[in-house]
Order: structure tokens, then C-alpha cells, then sequence
């Protein structure tokens, strides 16, 4: 589990209400409403402290996608001048009076010019990856506590007007985008960037004309992948409502039991606690039974019976379980914020059910 996930602080103090109950604009609507320029206050803000990783991974990447297009280019200099002969030996961007005179020079200086690159690049591509996935854990991190902080602070009628699925959402899946997006999307962006710009360059050195003719089509792309995204965008809200009806779903349906303790001297029951207290759990000599709406309740239990339609599918300790890629392994993804990991026959197994206990919602 994260360990910023606020999971068992949040529990008991929110409100759990079906899709029908809630509001057509809810507080977090408001609130969404309200940010403005969120990326620039993304790096402002909560990228303090490692916007020099930041900085690092764009000339990084810069450096690697320019000396990318160094071989291709000096092999391509190399073939007319040397094995063809159709025009003498010359490199785009390198003085005349820096190339050597003799064949035999001018092929080793090529090998050479492309080796340095292909070296080059390959450090510029390892301190790329490296600073830019430091950047968006650290800012990941900064955020979803940060938001933590903030709804530990917001007053009872917020929560009275919120859903608990909305609220793990943020915390969980919103969080985790982010740093999806920060750390996959936004590199790529600035690569692919680099690559237009190295590509045009060289054209425009080679040949204006050719340049004009074959990059006319990058704004028809920039404006196909503006509207794409906005398309996207109403499509994800609608997936991230989906995803807090089934997390509403699964957390109702595993938090419907208490746990049942059995050994004398007998105790009074209670509620199973993200992590229980030692001397009431693993006491020497003693059994307990714990049926979890948290799987961090268990995880270092002797042994846990997954139960499924009234049967014992699975059983052993967590880290078994999570190795056997099975239904615990699966619960345990949904309640850790990783639902981009999830098979697709457990998504459409559980969307089955949910739509199956749909009718009865007003029964209830």
C-alpha cells in the first residue's frame, strides 16, 4: 500500500452514498472549478525542491533526441562523399576547415563522430530517465499529501456532501495519473519536441523547400491532438465516476462483517483496524478471525482464507498470495490505487455483479 494512502483515517468519518444520492455538482466539482492554471502551480508549488530534476531531465532530453540524429546524418555524408562520390565529404553544422582531407581519414572520423554520439546519447538518455522519474514521484508525493492535509481540515458538511468513492479517487487514481502523466506523457512530449525541431532544422539546412513541404502537416497534428485531448477529457470523467461506483461497491461489500474472535478469555468485538494492535492480534497461543474491509488489516496474518461466493478459493500468507496473481492479488490492486493493473476478467466479473445488485439498490 502507498504509505500516504489515508485509507483507515478516512474510514467511519465519510459517508458512503450510491451513484442515484449523489449530487449533479458535487464540492469536489467546485473545487475543480475554481483551480486555475494547475500545471503552472504544479511546478511553482509542489515541484519546490526538484525542479532542478526537471530542469535536468528536459536538457537531458534534449541532448540524447539531437545526438539521436547525428549518426544517420554523417552515415548519410559519409555514403555520397566516400563510397559513392557524388559530392564532396561534408558534415550539417561542422566547418569545413575541422574535416580531414584524405578518404581513409574521413571514414574513421565518421565511425568516430558516430560513436561519440551513440555514447553520448546513451548517458543523456540515463540521466533523462532517472531525473525525470525522480521528479514525479517527489511531486506525486507532495500532492496526494498535501490533499490529505487539506480534507483533514475541511469541516463536517463537506464530507455530508461528498461520497467516499469520490474522495478515494482523488487520493488514489487522480494521484496516480498525475504521476503517470508526469513521468510517461510529459517526457514523451518533450522528446517528440526536440525530434521535430532537430528533424526541421536539418531539413531546412539540407533543403528549404523539401522542409516547408513535409512539416506542413505538424499544426494539422497539433490541432488534431488539442481536440483529441478535450474529447478524452469528458470521456475520463465519465470512466473516474465508474471507477468510484465500483470502489463504493467493493468497499460495501467487504466491510460487512465484523470480526469473530474466538479463545477464552472471551473479548468484546471490534471493527478490523488498518493495523491492529499487537497484544489483541499476535498474542501467543491465540486464534483470531478477522474478516477485513481493509487487506492491510491482514497482510501479516499466518494465514488468509479468500472467501468467494461462499467458498475458500485461495489461502497462505500475503506475500504468497500476492505472487499467485488470484483474487487477494486483485482485491489488493483495487485498494492500492493500481486499477491499471487489474485483469480484464476481474473488471468485467465485478462490473457483472454490480449491475446484478443494481436492482436491489431501492430494495435496500
Amino acid at each position: 500500500m502507498p504509505a500516504g494512502l489515508p485509507v483507515s483515517a478516512l474510514q467511519g468519518r465519510l459517508p458512503t452514498r450510491s451513484s442515484e444520492q449523489s449530487p449533479e455538482v458535487s464540492e469536489l466539482d467546485g473545487y475543480r472549478e475554481r483551480v486555475e492554471w494547475p500545471l503552472v502551480r504544479l511546478f511553482l508549488e509542489y515541484g519546490e525542491g526538484s525542479r532542478r530534476w526537471f530542469a535536468l531531465g528536459v536538457v537531458t532530453s534534449m541532448l540524447a533526441r539531437f545526438l539521436s540524429l547525428v549518426p544517420p546524418i554523417v552515415l548519410g555524408a559519409a555514403i555520397d562523399a566516400l563510397f559513392r562520390g557524388d559530392e564532396p565529404y561534408s558534415v550539417p553544422f561542422v566547418p569545413q576547415a575541422w574535416l580531414p582531407a584524405g578518404t581513409t581519414d574521413q571514414f574513421w572520423f565518421s565511425v568516430a563522430l558516430m560513436a561519440v554520439a551513440m555514447v553520448g546519447a546513451a548517458i543523456a538518455n540515463f540521466l533523462r530517465q532517472s531525473s525525470l522519474n525522480l521528479f514525479p514521484h517527489r511531486v506525486k508525493h507532495e500532492v496526494r499529501t498535501a490533499t490529505y492535509q487539506r480534507m483533514q481540515r475541511l469541516d463536517v458538511g463537506f464530507f455530508d456532501d461528498s461520497r467516499t468513492d469520490e474522495l478515494m479517487s482523488v487520493l488514489n487514481n487522480d494521484a496516480n495519473r498525475l504521476e503517470l502523466f508526469l513521468d510517461n506523457m510529459m517526457s514523451s512530449a518533450i522528446q517528440l519536441g526536440v525530434l521535430v525541431v532537430g528533424i526541421a532544422a536539418v531539413l531546412l539546412y539540407l533543403d528549404p523547400q523539401l522542409a516547408v513541404v513535409t512539416l506542413f502537416i505538424v499544426p494539422l497534428a497539433a490541432v488534431f491532438t488539442y481536440w483529441f485531448m478535450k474529447l478524452v477529457e469528458a470521456r475520463y470523467a465519465d470512466v473516474r465516476s465508474s471507477v468510484g461506483d465500483l470502489n463504493t461497491r467493493l468497499e460495501n461489500n467487504l466491510a460487512t462483517a465484523h470480526p469473530a474472535r474466538h479463545r477464552r478469555p472471551r473479548r468484546r468485538p471490534h471493527h478490523a483496524r488498518r493495523r491492529p494492535p499487537p497484544a489483541t492480534v499476535r498474542d501467543a497461543d491465540r486464534t483470531t478471525l478477522v474478516v477485513a474491509h481493509r487487506l492491510s488489516t491482514v497482510r501479516d496474518a499466518d494465514r488468509i482464507l479468500v472467501v468467494d461466493d461462499g467458498e475458500v478459493v485461495e489461502q497462505g500468507p500475503h506475500d504468497d498470495l500476492l505472487e499467485a496473481e488470484g483474487l487477494y492479488a486483485n482485491l489488493w490492486r483495487v485498494q492500492a490505487g493500481e486499477l491499471d493493473r487489474l485483469p480484464d476478467d476481474f473488471v468485467a466479473e465485478a462490473s457483472r455483479r454490480v449491475a446484478r445488485q443494481s436492482p436491489h439498490r431501492g430494495e435496500d
